[in-house]
């Protein structure tokens, strides 16, 4: 039986392009004909937005609500397009996590509730805030790969740096150490040079981990305003011929496990 590949989208620096890559990719993955389940487990809820669904603050079910209520997960789960599944979150996320830090084996929670919810899929995507926070942990407690959206500026690349001690942190105090399976530099623009010193010192430093780059595009960010993905909204476009790629190579390769002490290296 082919396992589900559970892969967590993760940067501790916020605006390079986590939620865009989660949904853009997914959607690519459900594309080519795999089942494909995308959690939002970011308090922003900004997944819900990227694909057109309106939600209920007061009725509407969420991930909050599996977490802390033992809400159905069918109850919860909406389709969005043909093959693909969200879990949306919002606001109530961040009352989530301060309720549970009074639970057992707290950092385990979502792999309880989740259960064998990914049984049903090829590919779960999880998108992630841009913090070490609790649900963060949950996150990689429960995903077995990471991938790595990485913008052209400073603060991304030492997120990056970040999301790698986090795996040490992981697999130091929870046994767990998710793969890495790639590093992606978002947002890139031939025009700067900024974006170049990045991505040269992203292959520098991480090699083989550095996934296929994708490129500024606007259209992007109207797409996100009409609650399309870019497959929907402009399937011919730099930002979608980047994220096919990206998508189809993600389908073939295999996540790495990089050794610990790496993060360290890197950051220094």
């Amino acid at each position: 039986m082919k396992k589900t590949r559970k892969i967590a989208v993760m940067n501790h620096k916020g605006g390079s392009g986590k939620s865009t890559t989660a949904v853009s990719v997914g959607h690519f993955l459900s594309d080519f004909g795999n089942k494909v389940a995308l959690i939002d487990c970011d308090p922003q809820g900004n997944i819900s937005s990227l694909v057109g669904l309106k939600l209920d603050r007061d009725t509407t079910a969420t991930l909050y609500d599996i977490l802390i209520s033992d809400f159905p997960i069918e109850g919860v789960k909406q389709k969005v397009r043909q093959g693909f599944d969200i879990i949306p979150s919002n606001k109530k996320l961040a009352m989530a996590e301060m309720q549970m830090h009074a639970l057992p084996a707290r950092e385990w929670t979502l792999e309880r509730q989740l259960s064998n919810f990914a049984d049903d899929y090829d590919f779960v995507l999880l998108d992630c805030g841009p913090s070490l926070s609790l649900m963060v942990q949950n996150v990689l407690c429960y995903a077995d790969e990471l991938l790595i959206p990485c913008a052209a500026d400073t603060l991304s690349v030492q997120g990056v740096a970040h999301a790698f001690e986090s795996i040490e942190h992981t697999e130091k105090f929870f046994r767990r150490h998710p793969l890495i399976l790639g590093i992606v530099p978002t947002f890139q623009n031939a025009v700067t040079s900024v974006a170049k010193v990045v991505v040269d010192y992203l292959k520098e430093t991480y090699q083989d981990l550095v996934l296929p780059e994708v490129r500024l595009d606007t259209k992007v960010t109207r797409a996100a305003a009409q609650g399309e993905t870019i497959l929907e909204y402009s399937p011919k476009s730099r930002a979608a011929e980047d994220y096919r790629q990206l998508a189809s190579k993600i389908a073939q390769i295999s996540a790495k496990e990089v050794l610990l002490g790496v993060a360290q290296t890197v950051s220094r």
